[in-house]
């Protein structure tokens, strides 16, 4: 289960693109992302599939949803900010180094992308709900 305790940084000095430092960095980064994008599909594989399986209110106030609605639109973010990364690691490659082709567009499927967060969302209220004890081991009264 994520707690939340561990941060991926990098030293405040000037960046080194090339540098070690940088490197693990991302990696870090790219782990964490796949950590818990595979604790969201594993909330949903345990989240009921038939309203007839579900013995409770998942959300009667409403609150996982607010927090997934944030969720989207943090995920939202990091996809921008990660593309611009992306785009000034290209620039960089392009000015000093050897060319690579870039990467597709982010945008180039908006269909895919909000599949995606939608899914993501979804999955994030599964966690939300099972890390607080509402999903599971509850029993019928």
């Amino acid at each position: 289960m994520w707690t939340g305790s561990k941060t991926t940084s990098i030293s405040p000095h000037v960046l080194d693109v090339h540098s070690e430092e940088f490197n693990s960095f991302l990696i870090s980064l790219q782990q964490q992302c796949c950590y818990l994008t595979e604790t969201v599909q594993d909330v949903i594989r345990r989240f009921p599939q038939r309203a007839s399986e579900m013995v409770f209110s998942l959300d009667p106030n409403k609150e996982a949803q607010g927090v997934c609605k944030k969720l989207l639109l943090q995920t939202g973010d990091l996809q921008k900010e990660v593309c611009c990364l992306h785009n000034l690691l290209s620039k960089t490659d392009q000015a000093g180094g050897p060319c690579r082709p870039p990467l597709p567009h982010p945008h180039g499927n908006k269909k895919r992308w909000l599949l995606t967060s939608v899914t993501l969302g979804v999955l994030l209220f599964c966690f939300y709900k099972v890390a607080r004890g509402s999903v599971m081991d509850r029993g019928v009264h």
